[in-house]
């Protein structure tokens, strides 16, 4: 049998596909009648005109065998969603009740409730809010924070702190510091500088990915009336000072920024690049008109084969193994102070607070609440806290974010440990925080 050219097979192709494909089947038995006997369906496999209404098979009408199946065309049902291949009718999109932040119908669903968590103890209470990240409606809370009220077994001596993440995997690493810290402290015999080597050699040793991830801390290591803070980063301590009649704002930290006079000349020092993101707004004769774009940053490369640039928001942190070879440090600035009569309470809170918050007005919010009772509550005033924080997040930005706030009150913490009052456990450690 002599095969067909190509052009002959091409042709013989084209007319099978466009050619009605006819079914027929005998499925009743002699004696039925000659009009229900045989049923027909056409169907042709000629590719739809996308421009047209989908065609639709509503119905079989069993008729004589002169009659085919008829198609009727109707109007396609409204569905609440689209195929890539339907345009998108702007009229026609789900109205979104906005609650708590801005959200998008390709983002998530609807969020009721604040995504929060709250903890109490003996002499403290504490606060943290989930942020909101547009795009991303499965974000992880990065902060982390201690609690640990009879430190060594010793009513007498107590640890705070709050941890900010930061980085892909800043929440793992937060929770990792909030759960060795104290650990560290004691290993280093309350050498807190030493404590916050051993924890960064700790995360080095992990199993963790620390080289664009790492976290802030401030903690704080009451002995009687003896008051010790360390911090690394941006996550602040602040005393509430009662002055006569007036509550004052007593800052124990200070900000690690890369613009800052002596971090900058230390990373530089360590070839590090310390600068802001630039924003083209025109051109001249000289080049680029640009404007500064968001805070100052530690700029390096994440992947040295790769034009991956990075930029770390502040001078000293947990982690960050890259930008710790240029210049960027884990030794933490430690105060020391001595407590008195009036001093009131104590402010530890990450930077989710102090963006949109001041000390000043931080430490007035918290007195509002302190003044109204000798047995005042540290939680209410932590979650009064926050919740003025993301108030203002809201109305400035849509990305929100995380927000923890820690209040001990420092006369309760002075009598418990004087009377011998604490918790059973060593360590009481909240960190991963639960969503409501």
């Amino acid at each position: 049998m002599r095969r067909g050219s190509k052009t002959d097979n091409a042709r013989r192709t084209r007319f099978q596909v466009n050619r009605p494909i006819r079914f027929e089947r005998n499925w009743l038995n002699k004696e039925s009648n000659a009009s229900s006997r045989n049923l027909l369906v056409e169907i042709s496999s000629q590719r739809p005109n996308r421009s047209r209404r989908r065609e639709s098979l509503t119905r079989v009408r069993k008729t004589n065998s002169q009659d085919k199946v008829k198609l009727a065309s109707l109007p396609r049902e409204k569905s609440s969603w689209y195929s890539s291949r339907d345009p998108l009718p702007r009229t026609n999109l789900p109205r979104l009740k906005i609650s708590h932040g801005i959200h998008s119908t390709a983002m998530c669903a609807p969020r009721n409730e604040l995504a929060i968590s709250r903890h109490r103890s003996t002499c403290c209470g504490v606060c943290t809010v989930t942020g909101l990240k547009p795009g991303n409606p499965r974000w992880q809370n990065q902060d982390s924070y201690i609690i640990s009220e009879d430190f060594q077994r010793q009513t007498n001596q107590r640890c705070y702190g709050v941890l900010d993440g930061h980085g892909e995997i800043g929440h793992l690493v937060s929770k990792r510091c909030s759960q060795q810290l104290c650990e560290h402290f004691v290993k280093s015999q309350l050498d807190m500088s030493l404590a916050f080597r051993l924890m960064q050699e700790d995360l080095s040793q992990c199993e963790l990915d620390i080289k664009c991830s790492g976290a802030t801390c401030v903690f704080v290591h009451l002995h009687d009336s003896y008051l010790r803070v360390a911090n690394i980063g941006d996550s602040r301590g602040v005393l509430g000072h009662l002055d006569g009649a007036n509550i004052c704002a007593t800052p124990l930290t200070s900000d690690h920024k890369p613009d800052r006079h002596d971090e900058q000349i230390r990373i530089v020092a360590c070839g590090g690049q310390v600068s802001c993101r630039q924003l083209v707004v025109g051109h001249s004769s000289n080049g680029p008109i640009t404007l500064p774009l968001g805070p100052p940053r530690v700029w390096y490369r994440r992947n040295s084969s790769h034009g991956d640039t990075m930029g770390l928001a502040m001078s000293r942190s947990f982690g960050d193994a890259i930008a710790h070879g240029l210049g960027v440090s884990c030794e933490p600035e430690i105060t020391q102070y001595n407590l008195d009569l009036a001093d009131k309470f104590l402010i530890c809170a990450t930077d989710g607070v102090w963006d949109v918050i001041d000390n000043a007005q931080a430490v007035k919010i918290v007195h509002t609440l302190y003044e109204r009772s000798n047995d005042w509550d540290p939680l209410e005033a932590a979650h009064t806290l926050c919740i003025s924080a993301r108030n203002r997040w809201q109305s400035l930005s849509p990305m929100i974010d995380d927000i923890t706030a820690l209040v001990v009150d420092l006369h309760r913490a002075l009598a418990c440990g004087k009377q011998g009052k604490g918790r059973s456990s060593e360590y009481l450690l909240r960190v991963d925080l639960s969503i409501c």
